[in-house]
């Protein structure tokens, strides 16, 4: 975007305002206004016409242009959403609200600069919001507090009229309208559990994920999470801004439930879900959340006690062995606050549930002969059903590092000798499965957990539980959903055949999880807009490619790739019988990374080490070291002398097909795009070669640094 300048600017000028252009979101927020530069002494001026006027006082430094483009911006939006005066004074405040949040995010050093710089009154109501927020004020009187600074708004927006400025309707529309006045990036962070909180000091989460865009950083991580991309967060804020006429008009919760109804259809159409007649969508923030719901239904359908078994746990989701038993998992729900890992859920039945795991692979990390696997499986779910249990068996599509079990043939068996008494849940949260497969689980009478948040690479905690018909009817014939499931799901997120069931459920929106969706849902369209020859065939090429160049860097030990075999007979070209996550051990000259060195190599990764460096070191190196790249979390794979060796992951997603079919920015044509790739992929190698060489150089840094300490090894 080109803005308009009329005014003299110095070439500092210049480089902030260029700065402040290509800053993470902000290109994307703009798309639609205009930006002129002025000599006007305000920092900021909104112009009816739907242009922002910079003065050139707000080029004196990035943070104070990216605030004020930020703050206009906003202003914009809503105000573009505005019918008549009252509804645009409820925009002022709601604008001026995401904006003052928007300022309490920037880094500390950042946000003192911009209050410094002024106006006073933006100092005056940034304080006054956090002491509202500390004391936990209500949303009427956070709106009342910011309509003390109306008469300042209007040296900033050219469209508001002070007859309204002391309309009690229009503070009272804005205190519904708070929970969307908000940054995109803040409320992806929200409705969900610890996992998603972001760490100031890093401006990542604890999957190393940004709610922003990382266009520089080099991503592979879609085996634990990813960052949202550029075009996931220009949905996921067209999103936000579509629900502003509902909150600008009194019905913001009437427009959440329309718009989450849609996301719910949206993902069935998506899916092709159509192939499966009944078959529901449940929308849950992870995978994990979507494994309490499933356990419920299953203890329902079941009247009986049930055994649970649970595959490879040490390769699913952390919480899932407390989930699988109908128990807490986090210390924070995403709907219910403060919880106890480990504490029963609410109306679940944990008594009445028991937890056996399987594992795939053995203390020394080779994976178990599948017969071997199955046997095992086959003697639990017979001892089970001997003393009256009801089974619930988890077919594993995919594990972190891509193994799966049982096959179906295994499973076929078991229900043809078993009948009713044993169920099937498909944890498929990592989605390297096809639509047909899919289909294929649900026609079978299969829950399925899917997310758009691993392979998919939507924003972290974007779950899905897929119901069949047969548990759909079976469910809407029982009492309601206990109470504890509302800490987890509200009523407007089951579908809506659910609705008598869904009535202890809780009724606040979770715009988090809309977002994300909104986020997701663009990311699977643009992977399935190419044809299934295309992405049959970069995966293999990327896939063959990959593992043939791995060997050239003696500090890394890649481990055989993996890919689940559903079934006999099964498709040879569908996209989900290639490999798409490579797990490889580190060695230094001292050995193989511990568990705990290679979480810290993982941090490494995805951090700038430049500054970290001995002198003397190459340019090079340096380079090399500077370059962000975020991989998937480190997986316990093999317990030797004592503690637990740790592997690394590179696992690409749907982004790796949707970039190189239609992305002209990496390359020409896709054997171009698909080359950059690979050699971004080799990077990330060439980086961990670069941490093994000057290892104790890190971590002498790590014991100096403060941020820097807590990358550090164990």
């Amino acid at each position: 975007m080109e803005p308009r300048v009329d005014a003299p600017l110095t070439p500092e000028q210049r480089m902030v305002l260029e700065r402040a252009l290509q800053a993470p979101a902000i290109g994307i927020l703009l798309r639609g206004f205009s930006v002129r530069v002025s000599t006007q002494r305000q920092p900021l001026r909104v112009l009816r016409d739907g242009s922002l006027e910079i003065g050139s006082s707000a080029l004196a430094h990035s943070a104070l242009a990216i605030f004020h483009l930020r703050h206009g911006v906003e202003q914009l939006a809503w105000a573009r959403a505005a019918r008549g005066s009252m509804q645009e004074v409820s925009a002022a405040l709601l604008a001026l609200h995401s904006s003052l949040l928007f300022l309490e995010s920037m880094h500390s050093e950042d946000r003192a600069r911009v209050l410094a710089a002024g106006p006073a009154w933006l100092g005056d109501s940034f304080g006054s919001l956090i002491f509202q927020r500390t004391q936990q004020s209500s949303p009427q009187v956070i709106a009342a507090g910011l309509a003390r600074f109306l008469s300042f708004l209007y040296e900033v927006t050219d469209y508001l009229s002070r007859s309204a400025e002391d309309c009690e309707a229009a503070v009272a529309c804005a205190a519904e309208g708070l929970a969307i006045a908000q940054p995109t990036e803040r409320l992806l962070t929200l409705g969900g559990d610890e996992r998603l909180l972001v760490r100031p000091d890093l401006g990542l989460n604890r999957y190393g994920c940004s709610p922003s865009p990382r266009s520089r950083a080099i991503t592979f991580s879609t085996c634990t999470a990813s960052s949202i991309s550029a075009p996931g967060y220009g949905s996921a804020e067209a999103q936000r801004r579509h629900l502003f006429p509902a909150a600008l008009a009194g019905r913001l919760v009437d427009g959440f439930v329309e718009e989450m109804a849609w996301a719910r259809g949206r993902l069935a159409d998506v899916l092709q879900l159509e192939q499966v007649s009944g078959a529901k969508v449940l929308l849950t923030p992870s995978g994990t959340d979507a494994e309490l719901f499933a356990v419920y239904c299953a203890s329902v359908v079941a009247k009986r006690p049930l055994l649970n078994i649970l595959i490879s746990p040490r390769e699913i989701g952390s919480g899932s062995r407390h989930a699988a038993a109908g128990r807490h998992f986090d210390h924070m729900s995403p709907l219910g606050g403060a919880v106890q890992p480990g504490a029963a859920v609410e109306g679940l039945p944990c008594d009445q549930i028991r937890v056996r795991e399987l594992e795939l692979r053995d203390e020394m990390g080779q994976a178990l002969p599948r017969n071997e696997v199955e046997d095992r499986l086959c003697e639990l779910v017979r001892r089970g059903i001997k003393v009256g249990e009801s089974v619930l068996i988890h077919v594993l599509d995919s594990s972190k590092t891509g193994l799966g079990a049982p096959g179906l043939d295994c499973i076929a068996h078991l229900q043809a000798t078993y009948g009713d008494q044993v169920a099937v849940i498909v944890d498929a949260a990592q989605m390297r499965v096809s639509r047909a497969n899919l289909a294929g689980y649900l026609r079978q009478g299969f829950y399925v957990i899917a997310t758009g948040s691993k392979f998919f690479t939507g924003p972290p905690f974007a779950g899905a539980l897929l119901v069949p018909s047969s548990v759909v009817s079976g469910i809407k014939a029982e009492k309601t959903f206990p109470r504890g499931l509302g800490c987890y799901v509200s009523r407007w997120d089951v579908p809506e055949e659910w609705c008598a069931q869904a009535l202890h459920l809780g009724t606040s929106p979770n715009y988090g999880l809309l977002l994300r969706w909104q986020a997701a849902l663009w990311e699977m369209e643009a992977f399935f807009a190419a044809d299934s020859r295309s992405r049959y065939g970069i995966f293999r090429d990327f896939a063959e490619i990959l593992h043939s160049r791995m060997g050239r860097w003696s500090c890394i030990e890649p481990l055989p790739p993996s890919v689940y075999r559903r079934a006999s007979g099964e498709e040879s070209e569908s996209w989900d019988s290639v490999p798409t996550i490579f797990t490889f051990l580190v060695r230094r000259t001292s050995g193989l990374l511990s568990y705990d060195e290679a979480t810290a190599a993982y941090h490494w990764l995805n951090t700038d080490l430049s500054p970290w460096l001995p002198s003397g070191v190459s340019d090079a190196e340096r380079r090399l070291a500077g370059q962000c790249c975020h991989i998937g979390q480190p997986v316990r794979i093999r317990y030797q002398d004592g503690i637990w060796i740790g592997a690394l992951r590179i696992a690409p997603g749907a982004r790796l097909v949707s970039r190189v079919c239609f992305d002209p920015s990496i390359g020409e044509d896709r054997a171009q795009r698909l080359v950059q790739q690979i050699s971004a992929a080799c990077i990330v190698l060439d980086k961990l070669d670069v941490i093994c060489r000057y290892w104790e150089n890190l971590v002498e840094a790590s014991k100096r640094a403060p941020i820097f300490r807590m990358l550090g090894p164990k």
